[in-house]
This record gives structure tokens, C-alpha cells and sequence, in this order.
């Protein structure tokens, strides 16, 4: 019973470690690191959908990123198919 409640305690501690060890290098939890990785996939979803978009240049393509900032905005613009994309994008930027 006693090496049972050691044994809870050295994996604790580990798991502790880990994850003071994993702040430290990233200065991030990994919860955190998560989330970053699932925005920076999302920014790869939308990145994808304005390179679809015929007539792009890159000064559109640069204002349509700030114009999706919003994630809100972003995931919708994603679920458009291509002619909505344009028709949105032009009209949001003023193209």
C-alpha cells in the first residue's frame, strides 16, 4: 500500500515536471500550445480558400487576411464556395 502511494506521487511529480519543463521551452501550457496549433490551422484553411479565389493579387490577399481576422468570419468565408468567396471579399475590401 505504501509503494503504491510512492508510486502516485513519483508520477505526479513527473507530470509536474513535464509540464513545468514544457512552460519553460515554449513559455506556453500545453493547452495553450493546442489552441495555437488549432489557429494556425485554421489559418491554413483560410489561406487555402483566398488562393482559390481567381483575381487575387497580393495587396488583396494581405487585406482579406486582416479582413478574416475574426474567427467568426474566417470559419464562414472557409464553408463559401469559391464564387461567394469572391463576391464577399471584393464587396468587404471595396474591389
Amino acid at each position: 500500500m505504501r509503494m503504491e502511494n510512492t508510486k502516485s506521487l513519483i508520477v505526479e511529480r513527473g507530470e509536474e515536471n513535464l509540464l513545468h519543463h514544457h512552460r519553460t521551452c515554449t513559455g506556453r501550457s500545453p493547452t495553450e500550445s493546442r489552441t495555437m496549433q488549432n489557429s494556425s490551422l485554421r489559418f491554413e484553411a483560410i489561406v487555402d480558400a483566398l488562393q482559390e479565389i481567381p483575381g487575387m493579387n497580393d495587396v488583396v490577399f494581405r487585406d482579406a487576411c486582416g479582413a478574416l481576422e475574426d474567427v467568426e468570419k474566417a470559419e464562414a468565408f472557409v464553408a463559401m464556395d469559391v464564387d461567394e468567396r469572391k463576391i464577399w471579399l471584393f464587396r468587404k475590401l471595396g474591389v
